[in-house]
């Protein structure tokens, strides 16, 4: 009940601004009640499994209560949403990067800014935890600016 009003209490708000934001609005509030769904969801799945107590953290602990709850497939259930997962985040940060830099700084910035994303993004994949640490907010420009 109370998600359904704070779904429609999203909706009414989305209806009230200009036309031209209206869908990516309206894309980014699923989004985001999706993230919700699918986080309580495997919440429950990890409570109900009785794997909290198990010492294994992250996603070794999601996908031992998703084995627990579905025998042989569970792994694969989480191995399928950690690389959608990760999949839409780069997307995510991409897209977020290019409108933030074209709002500041004119439409001419994203092609330049699309090639250091992806060489980044190749750094951070390679490059391990420190590189990530050094480099990451090329890839996260949004949340830099």
């Amino acid at each position: 009940m109370l998600v359904g009003i704070v779904i429609l209490g999203g909706i009414r708000r989305i209806a009230h601004t200009a036309e031209a934001i209206v869908p990516i609005m309206c894309l980014i509030y699923l989004l985001a009640c999706l993230v919700v769904i699918v986080c309580t969801m495997t919440a429950l799945v990890v409570i109900l499994s009785g794997t909290m107590e198990t010492g294994f953290t992250g996603a070794e602990r999601i996908s031992n209560a998703f084995d627990t709850i579905l025998p042989r497939v569970g792994g694969l259930v989480v191995l399928v949403r950690l690389l959608l997962f990760a999949y839409t985040t780069m997307l995510t940060w991409s897209f977020y990067g290019e409108k933030c830099l074209a709002y500041i700084f004119g439409k001419r910035i994203v092609t330049p800014y699309r090639g250091l994303f992806i060489v980044f993004l190749y750094i951070r994949t390679i490059g391990g935890l420190t590189l990530s640490e050094k480099f990451g907010c090329i890839t996260r420009i949004d949340n830099c600016l």
